[in-house]
């Protein structure tokens, strides 16, 4: 999976980038509470994280990416006299025999994202793949 906080630029031009980094607390620890400890979770870069689930299969992940959407929606970060309410977009890609790489994994991941922020945001993008 890779994750991405929706509108991130939008937080820390109108709050700063204080409360930007708020949000991304809030959004990690968030994501705690959900994620299994065997999961690994790290950041990317800038408002992405990603998400490895072993021994998951499509399904599994499709409810957990579900779960993270509804976790991060009902969470109000809370900074600077701001209650901030936030949701992420999240691209989920499964491991497939040609994939020959971690990276070509999150490519596929990332491919994903952007066609769930281009169909609205707040949502899980998935592409098919043979």
């Amino acid at each position: 999976m890779v994750i991405e906080a929706d509108h991130f630029k939008l937080v820390n031009d109108r709050y700063g980038h204080a409360t930007g980094d708020a949000v991304l607390r809030t959004l990690v620890a968030t994501s705690a509470t959900v994620l299994r400890a065997t999961d690994l979770f790290a950041r990317l870069g800038g408002e992405e994280f990603g998400v490895i689930l072993p021994d998951t299969g499509a399904e599994g992940a499709m409810g957990l990416g579900e779960r993270l959407l509804t976790a991060m929606r009902e969470t109000v970060t809370e900074h600077d006299g701001y209650k901030l309410r936030f949701t992420v977009s999240i691209g989920v890609a499964m491991l497939e025999p040609d994939d020959t790489s971690l990276e070509a994994l999150l490519h596929h991941a990332d491919l994903a994202l952007y066609k769930a922020k281009a169909e609205g945001r707040d949502r899980l993008g998935l592409i098919a793949r043979p």
